[in-house]
Parts: C-alpha cells; sequence; structure tokens
C-alpha cells in the first residue's frame, strides 16, 4: 500500500489569513483604532463641541491604525520598520568587520613540594620565630637591667637617674705626668737594666701617683 505524498510546510511564520488579504493583526489593530476615535467623536458630539476641526481630530487614530496595519515601506511593514529605527538609533551607525580571535590558552605547571621538604620549611621558620622571639626578650633584658630599679621620693615621685657623659678622651691628663729627659744619650748607648733591679721592679710594683 502505497503512502500518499504528504506537504511539508515550509514557510510557518506566513500570517493567517481571515478575509481576503487581511490577517487577523490587521483587523485588531483596526478594530482597538477605529473604537478609540468612535468614543473620542461621541464624547466630543455629547459634549456639543463637534466641528470640522474636532472631527478630525477624533478620526485621527483610525487612520493612524490603519497605516500601521496595511502600509509596508519596501515590504516591511510600518510597525516593524519603526522598530528597526529604534534599534539604529541604538547601535552604532558604521560597523567594521574583522575576523574573529581565537581562544588563547595558556598552561602554567607546578610542581607539588614533598612532604620532606614542606617540613623542612616549616621547621625553618619555626626556628626562625624561635631566634626572633629570643632577641626580643634578650632586648628587653638588657633594657630593664641598664634602667635598674627605680627610685621614689617622699612624695612617691620617681626619681629619674641620669649617667654622667663619658669623657672624650680615655685617659685623664690630670692624672699622668711625664719628666722631660735630663740628657740627651743616644739611643745606642741607652743599657737594659741589671737583673736584680728588673726582678725588684717586678715584685714591687711602682706606687701610684
Amino acid at each position: 500500500m502505497t503512502i500518499d505524498p504528504v506537504k511539508i510546510p515550509q514557510n510557518v511564520y506566513v500570517e493567517d489569513r481571515i478575509i481576503g488579504s487581511i490577517t487577523l493583526r490587521q483587523i485588531i489593530i483596526c478594530l482597538l483604532s477605529g473604537g478609540l476615535s468612535y468614543g473620542l467623536f461621541a464624547s466630543t458630539k455629547a459634549a456639543g463641541a463637534l466641528s470640522m476641526v474636532t472631527g478630525v481630530l477624533s478620526w485621527t487614530p483610525l487612520v493612524i491604525g490603519a497605516a500601521f496595519a496595511f502600509m509596508k515601506i519596501n515590504g516591511i511593514s510600518l510597525t516593524r520598520f519603526c522598530l528597526l529605527m529604534l534599534e539604529k538609533m541604538d547601535k552604532p551607525a558604521i560597523r567594521v568587520w574583522a575576523p574573529r580571535r581565537g581562544i588563547t590558552i595558556s598552561i602554567g605547571t607546578a610542581s607539588l613540594k614533598s612532604d620532606k621538604e614542606m617540613a623542612q620549611e616549616k621547621n625553618m621558620e619555626e626556628a626562625k620565630r624561635r631566634a626572633e622571639e629570643k632577641s626580643k626578650r634578650i632586648h628587653e633584658l638588657s633594657e630593664l637591667l641598664d634602667k635598674g630599679p627605680e627610685e621614689t621620693d617622699d612624695q612617691g615621685h620617681t626619681i629619674e637617674r641620669t649617667t654622667p657623659a663619658a669623657s672624650s678622651l680615655p685617659v685623664d691628663k690630670s692624672r699622668v705626668s711625664a719628666e722631660p729627659l735630663e740628657s740627651s744619650t743616644p739611643f745606642d748607648a741607652v743599657q737594659p737594666p741589671s737583673v736584680a733591679r728588673a726582678l725588684i721592679r717586678d715584685i714591687a710594683p711602682p706606687a701610684s701617683l
């Protein structure tokens, strides 16, 4: 048994025709605009202000609705043409076509550290932290020792002790004296002292000034 060929519709976006070439969308637009125009005309007539100008203005919505329903520009309906004009105002007027850029992939590799290396780094950080704490404690202790105990007066106020400034010279000149040589003896004529005199000098040091 043969199957009759079935025609598959391809142009599915064609609007359905209701009366001749008039579509349902066109009929709805005309009915809405005509109803609005009739309402304006009836209200103007009831108010007693009907004239040629008010009559034309009352039926203006019907004319505009018929234009949107039946008028076409280059095969495009007036409604779609207005929407395209609004889209053109939002988009740039000049478009430059360029090749599409490819996808750039940056591959980076990272080596994982072993447990032994991680343990060594952890131990080094711990030792560094302990050394810093130790040096900090030593510094605080040295500051405390340099400061010494606080002294207070009878009224309970702390007495600040001032350390006398050290002299610029390491030796006090008032405690050191030197006598000039009585005779100019040549260097070759100088004889070493006797052994007994040197021994007595080593045992009994000279008296301090």
